[in-house]
């Protein structure tokens, strides 16, 4: 596999429509339960924790049709006002990234260069959406859910119960297994068309709340397919942790 640089990939990172890979589903001889569309939709709004601030280590794999590679990164949120990020590969920092509700810097430590601006700027630059918020839910594992008058249709699909809406010009299908009530998935089609796909997997307790320690991410834009996989561990909530960042004076400012 062709190696990412640290750059590139927590470029990836850090937008919020960069989506992963497939997971293995787990197959049951057992019978499934009937359920109804209120204790779903109930096992579905309880899949987002909520926090003051969460932190994790990740390790990261993406794959595109122009890159692909891994590294390790370290998470830390503040929810509603920061997520600082460090990149490394082999033990050694290549990247440190700092973004509030309005603003991002990201420091490059091989190049001796940085990048700064607004997240506004930055969303015309890249045509990605970049929002603040759903940011910080992607790193954690939180999802858009809507109401349950919002909910168009209620059916099930082998072991999945399914619940389709229709958010903001979004057509969303939420997957969650009849046996353990997790959401192990979330297809979302925009009005372009686009795909973005985001499984979750390896539900672990932290802090007796239930949290999925691999989520993996697709984005199809029309056969042009990103995936990202992130394994997260040490997860940490309501932790208050350091998040150290300056930037050099003689480092150079690019892009």
């Amino acid at each position: 596999m062709k190696q990412i640089s640290l750059k590139q990939l927590l470029i990836f990172v850090v937008l919020p429509f960069v989506f992963g890979c497939k997971t293995k589903g787990i197959l049951s001889n057992k019978q499934v339960p009937i359920l109804t569309q209120a204790e779903v939709y109930d096992a579905l709004l309880s899949h987002n924790n909520d926090f003051d601030w969460w932190t994790a280590k990740a390790d990261a794999d993406i794959e595109s049709t122009s890159i692909s590679g891994s590294g390790d990164l370290i998470i830390r949120i503040k929810k509603d006002s920061l997520v600082w990020l460090v990149g490394k590969k082999l033990g050694i920092e290549g990247v440190r990234i700092q973004a509030t509700s309005t603003e991002y810097a990201a420091i490059f430590r091989l190049e001796n260069t940085y990048q700064q601006g607004s997240l506004q700027k930055l969303e015309k630059t890249t045509g990605i959406p970049i929002v603040f918020e759903d940011l910080q839910n992607l790193m954690v594992g939180n999802i858009m859910i809507p109401t349950e008058a919002e909910i168009d249709s209620f059916n099930l699909k082998a072991q999945d119960y399914c619940l389709t809406t229709q958010i903001d010009n979004l057509d969303i299908t939420y997957y969650i297994n009849a046996f353990d009530l997790h959401l192990k998935k979330v297809k979302i089609v925009d009005r372009f068309k686009r795909v973005v796909i985001v499984q979750y997997s390896d539900y672990k307790k932290v802090e007796s709340q239930d949290y999925p320690h691999r989520i993996n991410i697709t984005f199809d834009n029309q056969g042009d397919i990103t995936k990202l996989e992130l394994k997260l561990k040490d997860i940490e909530v309501n932790v208050p942790k350091n998040t150290p960042f300056s930037i050099p004076s003689h480092y150079d400012r690019v892009y």
